[in-house]
């Protein structure tokens, strides 16, 4: 695994960052929205919930400013990646995942990983060094 400096990796993970926001954007995958009785939903909601239900970061405007948690850009639940439409956005985020998992950042789908900030994660990989 190639090692960057701090402000390369700072820079690496604000480019991905930007690309795998602009794709979701672009592309819509979740369709996130608020029914008529107020609740957020999305593509893939179930009984259980939301990918996004009881982040700490999110904000009734969406995710917080300046957060940029790059684990949750480049990852889509199995309930939206699955559908056929979605199969372009899903091989892009995952060529953003995989290079950003190259190069040191760490981007595994688990409730820790997923949820953490920009801050968080880039403060981690300086304590790893």
């Amino acid at each position: 695994m190639t090692r960057l400096s701090a402000v390369a990796t700072a820079q690496l993970y604000d480019a991905l960052f930007e690309q795998a926001s602009a794709l979701l954007r672009d592309h819509n995958p979740c369709q996130i929205h608020t029914n008529d009785a107020g609740e957020t939903l999305c593509a893939g909601h179930s009984p259980s919930g939301w990918c996004c239900e009881g982040c700490e970061h999110l904000t009734p405007a969406g995710c917080g400013v300046d957060v940029k948690p790059l684990a949750c850009r480049v990852w889509l639940c199995q309930k939206v990646a699955d559908r056929p439409k979605n199969k372009p956005v899903v091989i892009a985020l995952r060529a953003l995942r995989q290079t950003g998992v190259a190069l040191g950042i760490p981007l595994d789908y688990d409730y820790v990983t997923l949820r953490k900030s920009r801050t968080q994660i880039l403060t981690s990989l300086r304590a790893v060094k």
